[in-house]
């Protein structure tokens, strides 16, 4: 894939984000309704003609009526419609309406919504369960959520307990007992008793996924595992966490997949 291609597909999905409203002659659609919508691993979110609905084994059951959508998430999906966010649940139902300024997915039983400039958390009848409203709240991984208080970052539990204090630039979400923090301009890893297990030594370091985590040093990408050995070298020029085995890269302008071993998959 050459750089043209890559930044195609990047401008696409920025577009698509942010549900740019364009005007056209949109093709009629067919909805099946013979299709079981009870499982939400089979529902796949879809765009066509900037429309959004969800499809099973490639026939539509969700109509293209949203303006942007994720994937489920414990039954749950969060939808866009207009400049409004809310859920709706497998059969296509709302759920919780659609209006907050944005909505992450529901994680351990409860999503982050925002409603102007501040950030809580509802459980899955829409009821507020917050007594604070932060400056962002992240969703809820392993049973810690990040939370931003003015320029910090820490982590609080289901019952909103400040667990790791609010003391950090950035961080992240918990994956396998570790999440990636921010102190200063370097990044390193702490577990769940905000005990750093990986010195803040790089200059940026993603969420763990599938064993490994990509980190940047002078200015090249590389990955290391949970003890903080480097197993695939730091070598590129840009890197995205491993799904399914495979990570993208960028290597010399050219992109493409690796596998674990650091080793070429395909373009």
């Amino acid at each position: 894939m050459n750089k043209l291609t890559f930044l195609n597909k990047v401008i696409f999905v920025i577009a698509t984000s942010f549900s740019l409203s364009l005007t056209g002659c949109a093709t009629p659609v067919t909805v099946d309704n013979t299709v079981k919508k009870t499982t939400e691993a089979t529902l796949i979110p879809f765009e066509e003609n900037y429309k959004w609905g969800y499809k099973v084994d490639g026939k539509i059951v969700i109509p293209l009526r949203y303006d942007f959508t994720l994937g489920f998430s414990e039954g749950l999906a969060v939808v866009k419609k207009g400049e409004k966010w809310g859920f709706i649940n497998t059969q296509g139902e709302e759920i919780i309406s659609a209006k907050y300024d944005y909505a992450q997915n529901f994680k351990n039983g409860l999503a982050s919504v925002k409603k102007g400039d501040k950030w809580k958390f509802i459980d899955k009848q829409g009821k507020e369960v917050s007594s604070v409203k932060y400056d962002f709240a992240n969703e809820f991984r392993e049973g810690l959520a990040s939370i931003k208080q003015g320029n910090k970052w820490g982590f609080i539990n289901k019952q909103e307990k400040i667990v790791i204090p609010i003391q950090y630039d950035f961080a992240g979400s918990f994956s396998d007992g570790l999440v990636n923090v921010k102190k200063g301009d370097k990044w390193g890893f702490v577990n769940k008793q905000n005990k750093i297990v990986i010195p803040l030594q790089y200059d940026f370091a993603g969420g763990f996924s599938e064993g490994l985590a990509s980190v940047k040093k002078n200015n090249k990408y590389g990955f290391i595992n949970k003890r903080g050995k480097i197993i695939i070298p730091v070598k590129y020029e840009t890197s995205n966490s491993f799904k399914q085995g495979l990570a993208f890269v960028i290597e010399d302008g050219n992109s493409f997949y690796i596998n674990k071993k650091g080793e070429f998959v395909k373009d």
